[in-house]
């Protein structure tokens, strides 16, 4: 029976979005503060916000292509005129349908991509999707909601992508397996499905300390232009992570980006 993850105060909250937008600005200007790096898809959304809730006198350059507001910041800015319910024209309807459009190939492209490194065969992969395989429903269910997210502020942020989430998915979530694969190591998850994501950022936080002494370090490499001691954060088979009783892998690239993570 898969089980939820432990330890964890679980409260439900009513969601405004306004709030939650100052909330999101306060920590961005305290990334500022702190001098710490963004993500390029947080300094859009960063500078969506500031729009919305500063009183800018003039657009910074950076935020502009040419005399136009940078379209990633325009479709941040739409984003949050749809979740409060505010007037949106018809021309940034359109704008936002298209980009959605765009979004919703490439999530495509990516899911095709992980299912052909599973054992099934070339007319499978032709024709499989939502409407004739419980697993594709499921990752879609599991993944829809997801984008980019940073998982630690740092000098260099901790951060994973739709892409990898999508390949701990397929790998690692019975539920998502998509047969039996032809991964050289494949391991399951005992947790339940829509937990994973918060198994994840709880190993994060249990894990900060070492992620961050980890990540200053490459940092201070870098600055030195020692680049061969820039590494990889591992955590394997010889070194894992213990959590309620299990074991994990977790590797987050020398960039910030999570690779692998698994229960052993």
């Amino acid at each position: 029976m898969k089980k939820k993850v432990p330890n964890l105060i679980r409260i439900e909250t009513n969601f405004e979005p306004i709030v939650s937008e100052r909330i999101l600005l306060r920590r961005y200007n305290r990334i500022i503060d702190e001098g710490y790096s963004f993500p390029i898809y947080d300094f859009y959304t960063y500078c969506a916000l500031l729009i919305r809730h500063t009183d800018l006198k003039e657009l910074p350059e950076i935020m502009k292509t040419g005399n136009k507001i940078k379209p990633e910041i325009k479709f941040e800015l739409i984003n949050c005129q749809i979740s409060n319910d505010e007037k949106v024209s018809e021309k940034d309807l359109v704008f936002h349908l298209a980009v959605r459009r765009k979004m919703v190939e490439e999530r495509k492209r990516i899911i095709k991509k992980e299912i052909t490194r599973t054992n099934l065969n070339g007319k499978e992969l032709q024709v499989i999707g939502p409407k004739n395989s419980i697993f594709y429903r499921a990752l879609l269910s599991l993944t829809r909601e997801f984008r980019d997210i940073t998982l630690m502020d740092w000098f260099i942020p901790i951060v994973l992508t739709y892409e990898r989430l999508i390949h701990i998915f397929i790998k690692h979530v019975e539920e998502t397996k998509f047969g039996r694969g032809q991964f050289k190591h494949r391991t399951f998850f005992d947790y339940l499905p829509e937990e994973i994501w918060i198994l994840l950022k709880t190993i994060i936080k249990l894990e900060k300390q070492s992620i961050q002494d980890h990540f200053l370090e490459n940092r201070v490499n870098y600055d030195l232009k020692k680049l061969t001691m820039v590494k990889d954060y591992r955590r394997n088979f010889n070194n894992p992570i213990i959590f309620g009783g299990d074991k994990f892998v977790l590797r987050i690239d020398k960039n910030g980006f999570i690779q692998q993570f698994h229960q052993i």
